[in-house]
């Protein structure tokens, strides 16, 4: 059988770069990594660029819109969405603190993504 293809999907404002190469190694032994991006305000999450480079990660900016806004989460789920209705994958990894994808979650088990 063969492994699934996994897209990993990382909230750069609520997970530290250091977390990644565990995540993914993990990953790694439950199927392909297709794909692999951080989703944040990166001219402040520093730290993440030149990780994200030497480790093939996709840096995806997305502006912090004001404080207490949730433009990065909500570019995750968008980022998420259109792998769903492309198919190109069958397990999205959400890697992440935040409990705001509880509703995300939900909603790619029910599309058949694990």
């Amino acid at each position: 059988m063969a492994k699934p293809r996994i897209a990993v999907l990382i909230d750069a404002e609520n997970v530290g770069c250091d977390i990644t190469p565990i995540v993914l190694e993990q990953l790694r032994r439950l199927g392909v990594v297709q794909t692999a991006c951080a989703v944040g305000d990166f001219s402040l999450l520093t730290t993440w660029v030149p990780y994200a480079r030497d480790n093939g990660i996709e840096l995806v900016m997305q502006p912090s819109l004001g404080k207490g806004k949730n433009s990065a989460d909500i570019r995750l789920t968008i980022e998420a969405m259109d792998l769903v209705h492309r198919g190109s994958v069958e397990t999205v990894a959400l890697v992440t603190h935040d409990r705001d994808f509880t509703p995300l979650a939900l909603r790619l088990r029910d599309s058949g993504v694990t």
